[in-house]
């Protein structure tokens, strides 16, 4: 078990912050003004990616700094935005493997166990994915938990998948966990499901501290310079499906020396808002991150983090 220990010495902070509003009427295409619930973020390119979980469509930020919108394909219906919790794909982690985006849902429930493949060409599938799913839910090291993907990176040669514990939260026997695998065999699968599931390698779990009572519990994760970084939300949830009132949000790193500091507002205040997507911002200490409000009336929103230690 991996327990990362809170820093004094690390800070994180928001600076910015903007809400999710397509720049142009994209109402009849998507059938929302704005990004409704922002779950995972992927540069992909010279595009920024922005997942929502309740739709089969992906948000891009353009070079032009414009806030667009493409569809995902459909199979059996002509739905594209959920508000069935049952229903959604709930997309919630991204990883870049070459000129492929990946897109995965959570595993949560059946209708949630499809993988998005987006070529750099444009073109883009969703691929069943239940096999793989299933594997995933099989795994002993799961035992006591829900899987519920909610981020993934590329390290090396092997894809690291991470499942978040929050159908837990409100227990402190909950708990985290990674599992890696090979891309070549992921893409292998993804390409032709009836191919054998990838082999699942180094299997680990995590405790990320608590707020309140309410385990922090993890929402995306990224690789910088060779180092996994990770940001988790401390949410009052009964279980993997329900949202819950957030107590607060962290920002940490998971490699040799495991910790993590919680993320202040723009006044220093904790941060109340469900961070779910993290990626690089465009200097060192810089970090994006995309918010899910869980209401429909408000827009998911891109703010930019601030990273800096202080002295002992």
């Amino acid at each position: 078990m991996i327990e990362p220990r809170l820093d004094p010495t690390m800070k994180a902070r928001v600076v910015a912050r903007r809400a999710l509003r397509y720049d142009v009427d994209l109402s009849r295409q998507v059938g929302w003004e704005w990004v409704r619930a922002g779950s995972a973020l992927a540069r992909f390119g010279k595009r920024l990616a922005i997942v929502q979980d309740d739709a089969l469509w992906l948000a891009w930020w353009n070079e032009q700094g414009e806030l667009l919108a493409e569809p995902l394909p459909v199979s059996g219906g002509s739905e594209r935005l959920f508000d069935d919790k049952q229903m959604k794909p709930d997309f919630e982690a991204a990883v870049v493997l070459g000129e492929r985006l990946l897109v995965l849902a959570s595993g949560s429930l059946p209708s949630r166990e499809r993988v998005a493949v987006i070529e750099a060409t444009g073109a883009a599938r969703v691929v069943e994915a239940r096999e793989l799913y299933a594997a995933l839910r099989a795994l002993p090291e799961l035992t006591g938990c829900t899987l519920n993907v909610e981020g993934a990176l590329l390290d090396g040669s092997r894809v690291a998948l991470y499942s978040r514990g929050n159908a837990a939260a409100l227990s402190s026997t909950g708990f985290d966990l990674s599992v890696e695998l090979e891309a070549a065999e992921l893409m292998r699968y993804l390409d032709r499901p009836s191919a054998a599931v990838p082999t699942f390698k180094r299997v680990q779990r995590y405790r990320l501290g608590s707020v309140e009572g309410v385990r922090l519990t993890l929402t995306d994760v990224a690789l910088r310079d060779g180092v996994r970084y990770f940001v988790a939300a401390a949410e009052a949830s009964p279980d993997a499906i329900a949202d819950g009132a957030v107590r607060a949000a962290s920002f940490g790193v998971l490699d040799s020396d495991p910790r993590y500091t919680l993320i202040e507002d723009e006044d220093g205040a904790p941060l109340r808002d469900k961070v779910e997507g993290l990626a690089a911002g465009e200097t060192d200490d810089a970090w994006l991150a995309v918010t899910d409000p869980d209401d429909v009336s408000r827009p998911a929103e891109l703010l930019t983090l601030r990273t800096h230690s202080v002295p002992r």
